[in-house]
């Protein structure tokens, strides 16, 4: 599918991902703000993958985060905010990103 524009980079801050028997659905999108106040979301890409690619992505993604923080020398801050509006505590949140300590050495000199 050639396009005779290139494509620029999107900015999002919204995200929904619904998985299903067949692959992966996910809708990204950007916040707009209104007259009142209030925001309202515009969606801005959506991509359809297998089930395997996107376990696979998840997979290079959490890598990519560690490795970054490792470099960076710190952790990047999320908001209890951010976790709540993910359905995650911040012991589940901890659990998750704890579990890939000590296993940066399988992924390439730091």
């Amino acid at each position: 599918m050639p396009d005779s524009q290139p494509q620029l980079p999107s900015y999002c801050d919204s995200f929904n991902i619904t998985p299903g028997a067949w692959g992966v659905n996910f809708n990204f999108g950007v916040s707009i703000p209104m007259n009142n106040g209030e925001f309202s979301g515009q969606s801005i890409a959506q991509l359809v993958m297998s089930l395997e690619h996107a376990k696979a992505m998840a997979f290079v993604c959490c890598r990519q985060m560690m490795l970054y923080e490792r470099h960076a020398g710190g952790i990047i801050p999320i908001p209890d905010k951010v976790l709540e509006s993910l359905g995650c505590t911040r012991d589940e949140w901890d659990k998750f990103w704890s579990g890939w300590q000590g296993k940066d050495k399988a992924f390439g000199p730091g």
